[in-house]
């Protein structure tokens, strides 16, 4: 059983097609990476997997379970294994970061609670509900799971803080611990590097890395960073032209003859298909952000 899979997704946009009967197949707890160039579609793709765009033509199934392409929505049962982390972050700003992790798990509960109460009404069984249970947790609940996903990303001290009092690579984790709450089965990340010093881009990578080696959790990444997707041991998919190529390794990207991977092989990595920067250890990580304040002891 694939953890994902995209058939035939075709999508338009403003006169252009950005998905042209374009294919996905995500095994469980892999991680896949989409590059390609700016403007190809690849946060759309993301966003149609999220629910969160309608394709006029395609079917998606996640974890096995069909996906509802007519009215396409986060809230649909299939989509309740994914949690999604956008490019900016998308945190409520009025919110502090304790409640901006709280907000999903009190949404799930009073969601499930409606919908106990509309097939109670229809007279139907609520045992077939998905998340059943999750109803059932009470404020007090809510609040320790919401603290100690808090503290599993090593965010608790900011609990109190907002948005914008933190750095963007606090922010970061922030998206990805309320994106990981609901304890998904898959991890959407949208261009999750995006605009982070090399410190802060390594220390995520290490999130994400050790959510996928120690949760098991599958992770679609969308990013223009090939090394980022070498560092993940991903496997790697190109969006050109509405299609995704076939995912290959990244000591196979080579073999495409696609300009985009020709000019990112020559601008970015060295001759010998190198990155510029040592990968630090994840104790010096930890290091240097205590240094600069952004962990505790």
């Amino acid at each position: 059983m694939a953890a994902i899979v995209a058939r035939d997704l075709v999508l338009d946009y403003e006169g252009k097609r950005v998905l042209d009967h374009a294919d996905l197949s995500v095994e469980p707890g892999e991680i896949l990476c989409v590059s390609g160039p700016s403007g190809e579609g690849k946060s759309t793709l993301l966003r149609v997997l999220g629910g969160l765009e309608r394709p006029s033509q395609g079917s998606i199934r996640i974890f096995d379970r069909d996906c509802d392409m007519v009215r396409p929505s986060p809230l649909d049962e299939a989509r309740d294994d994914l949690g999604f982390v956008f490019q900016n972050c998308a945190l409520i700003s009025n919110m502090t970061v304790y409640n901006n992790i709280l907000l999903p798990l009190k949404f799930r509960r009073d969601r499930i609670r409606a919908n106990r109460r509309v097939m109670r009404s229809w007279r139907l069984a609520p045992s077939r509900l998905p998340g059943l249970g999750a109803d059932r947790m009470s404020d007090r609940d809510l609040a320790e799971t919401a603290e100690q996903a808090l503290r599993n990303m090593l965010i608790y001290d900011y609990r109190n803080s907002f948005p914008h009092e933190i750095s963007l690579g606090m922010q970061k984790r922030v998206a990805v611990a309320r994106a990981m709450v609901l304890n998904p089965r898959a991890l959407l990340l949208d261009e999750p590097t995006s605009g982070l010093d090399l410190l802060s881009r390594q220390s995520l990578v290490a999130l994400v890395s050790n959510l996928n080696k120690l949760r098991k959790v599958t992770v679609v990444v969308v990013t223009h960073d090939l090394d980022l997707a070498r560092t993940l041991d991903a496997r790697i998919s190109i969006l050109s032209r509405g299609k995704l190529t076939e995912p290959r390794p990244y000591d196979r990207l080579r073999e495409l003859d696609l300009p985009f991977v020709r000019e990112l092989f020559a601008e970015h990595l060295d001759e010998n298909g190198g990155s510029d920067h040592k990968m630090m250890t994840d104790a010096e990580i930890s290091a240097e952000l205590r240094r600069r304040g952004e962990f505790s002891d």
